[in-house]
């Protein structure tokens, strides 16, 4: 897909209506709603309550450095989470939270098209900058974000439980149609031992963080989804890393083993099936 038809998935923030493309905007069809172009990055991004004014300070300061390379820790989690999708080059995937594009570039070599939406413009430019014609960055609040229905065969949101509110999350992704594929911070052994609380926020920055354990994780996302599952991810046994073994490939394993995979840090769901109609 090129942008003018990734365009076309996106909605007016204010009455839901279709955009028109024009020179350097958006316009909204109905109410005249107009979204700036710049530098590639569609602009939809309102009033920031606190929390969000919050986080995107953070996040402007950290997207000043370009991407890093991957490094193979980064395979813990990017490996079951890029498999869960289930890309086969035919779907269009809507990416909420793309930060600088650590799993947009893997997502746009497997798919036709992807709509990559954070609120930091200094991520989305490194995106933009990028030059994947299959990808359209875009600005905006998920609480604020309109796009079709049922117009995406995937969704893609890592580190949900950093997002004080989840439900607007939910509903957009149900909205959107298609198999959506999300992760948190897990309250397993290894968090447990470190004696982390399970709601606190991040030390230095502040930003707000919740560990989930895979039944209340569950359970939330089954409140918008007929089917929910969720497990484990990332396993890696305490001193692994000290002992400079090869802890991506050995994780990959623990993950199926029932008792050792309460050792990973993070959980994995794959929703599916929205319920009808949705909750308020």
């Amino acid at each position: 897909m090129n942008r003018d038809e990734l365009f076309r998935l996106l909605r007016c923030p204010l009455d839901g209506g279709e955009f028109l493309s024009g020179s350097g905007k958006l316009q909204c069809r109905t109410c005249r709603y107009t979204a700036p172009i710049e530098d590639g990055i569609v602009s939809l991004l309102g009033p920031e309550d606190e929390e969000a004014r919050r986080e995107l300070a953070i996040r402007e300061q950290e997207y000043r450095q370009e991407l890093p390379r991957l490094r193979r820790e980064d395979l813990l989690d990017m490996v079951p989470t890029m498999a869960a999708l289930q890309l086969s080059g035919s779907e269009v995937v809507l990416e909420l939270g793309a930060g600088s594009g650590r799993y947009t570039r893997e997502i746009a070599r497997s798919s036709a098209g992807v709509i990559a939406v954070d609120f930091s413009r200094r991520g989305l430019l490194q995106i933009a900058r990028a030059g994947m014609d299959n990808v359209l960055p875009v600005q905006s609040d998920i609480a604020r974000l309109g796009v079709a229905p049922n117009a995406f065969q995937r969704l893609l949101s890592t580190l949900t439980s950093n997002l004080p509110d989840r439900k607007p999350l939910y509903r957009l992704a149900a909205a959107a149609g298609g198999r959506f594929v999300f992760s948190t911070h897990h309250y397993g052994w290894n968090a447990r031992f470190r004696g982390v609380e399970k709601t606190g926020r991040y030390a230095g920055s502040g930003i707000y963080r919740h560990f989930f354990t895979a039944d209340e994780l569950r359970n939330e996302a089954a409140a918008f989804f007929n089917h929910v599952e969720v497990r484990p991810i990332g396993a890696v046994l305490p001193g692994t890393g000290r002992l400079g073994l090869p802890v991506e490939r050995f994780s990959g394993l623990l993950d199926r083993l029932p008792g050792v995979r309460h050792f990973g840090d993070l959980l994995l769901g794959v929703a599916e099936r929205p319920l009808s109609p949705l909750p308020d």
